[in-house]
């Protein structure tokens, strides 16, 4: 069989050998230029009624990708492209393409230019405008945060902010208020602020409370705003305070359980948090005196007493192993208690 256009005998691709049919035909098509919508803030791109963050060049290649078609008689091909920033605004773009037709590798090589619009996302413009879905409010309990806590607070919804901001649109501060007793944030998305209210009622103990009110209707929908209440336990890691005749040391709090190490024994101890209601708190580190190691013996070692210049025996819990000449002690009525 021969070509019907220049009569070259062999196989034929619609009348056509090879060559021609590579000649005669455009397999690859791309529009000259490609318009794209990114926000002069975030840096996303508009993708139909919606917004997706990518870098420069995933936007190069979805643009591309979004806008290149093939021939009907295309059966798959594949891209390479190289690109080039022309200035803020527009980048160019050559594409080489491979394109299997009926058999056939065809290479084509096209170029485009995509042309950036910049304008605001829907996220960004409620960021701006001080829109807010949820408030997380942080109290301490009887005592109020201390400073420390204060920072460590917006330390967690700082890193959490910058873990999802790329992700979840809606995770944004849109202010934060420090009030006598603790700290209200106020964020883009309501999955949000109840995440971060959990993460806080985690770290500080505590749990979290959530209540609603409704702020009006959108396309039929009636649109609520949430509040999430955190409200710290009334102590704090490193406290000491006795429950039940037991002096204990508290290890680590969580929304649902609180770790304390007996000092006696040295046993730690896992409880709800609403079990501490009833114990009362000696204090923290201030309470703890150094004494001077007298002697030591297996089980227990003799320290002076600053106070009273008596020598007095210590219980060693199991765990414990005192090597230096003085001690950390905590004292509380009649009894001396080693801090390990």
């Amino acid at each position: 069989m021969f070509c019907v256009e220049c009569g070259k005998e062999g196989k034929l691709y619609r009348g056509l050998c090879a060559d021609c049919f590579r000649k005669k035909n455009i397999f690859i098509t791309i529009p000259t230029n490609i318009d794209i919508e990114i926000c002069a803030h975030c840096k996303a791109k508009k993708r139909g009624k919606g917004w997706v963050f990518s870098d420069d060049e995933d936007i190069i290649e979805e643009s591309i990708i979004e806008n290149i078609k093939g021939a009907k008689v295309v059966e798959d091909f594949d891209i390479h492209i190289k690109s080039e920033f022309e200035d803020e605004n527009n980048i160019f773009a050559r594409i080489i393409t491979h394109a299997y037709a009926m058999g056939l590798k065809v290479q084509e090589e096209h170029e485009t230019r995509i042309r950036i619009k910049r304008s605001v996302c829907d996220e960004c413009s409620k960021q701006q405008g001080g829109y807010w879905e949820a408030k997380v409010q942080l109290r301490g309990s009887k005592r109020g945060l201390t400073k420390n806590e204060i920072e460590k607070a917006i330390n967690i919804v700082d890193v959490m902010v910058s873990a999802k901001e790329k992700k979840d649109k809606g995770a944004f501060i849109t202010k934060i208020e420090e009030i006598h007793n603790g700290l209200d944030f106020y964020f883009g998305s309501k999955s949000f602020g109840k995440a971060v209210a959990k993460k806080l009622a985690n770290e500080f103990g505590g749990q979290v409370k959530e209540s609603q009110k409704l702020m009006g209707r959108k396309d039929g929908k009636e649109i609520y705003r949430m509040t999430y209440a955190v409200r710290s336990l009334d102590f704090k890691v490193g406290d000491f305070l006795t429950l039940d005749k037991f002096i204990l040391r508290l290890i680590s709090i969580s929304s649902n359980k609180v770790l304390l190490r007996k000092l006696d024994s040295g046993e730690n101890i896992t409880l709800k948090p609403g079990e501490l209601d009833k114990s009362k708190l000696l204090g923290n580190k201030e309470i703890i005196k150094e004494m001077v190691v007298v002697s030591k013996k297996e089980k227990e070692i003799q320290v002076l007493d600053p106070d009273t210049l008596k020598t007095v025996d210590v219980i060693l819990p199991p765990d414990i192993d005192v090597s230096g000449e003085s001690v950390g002690i905590v004292k509380y009525d009649e009894g001396y208690f080693i801090i390990g």
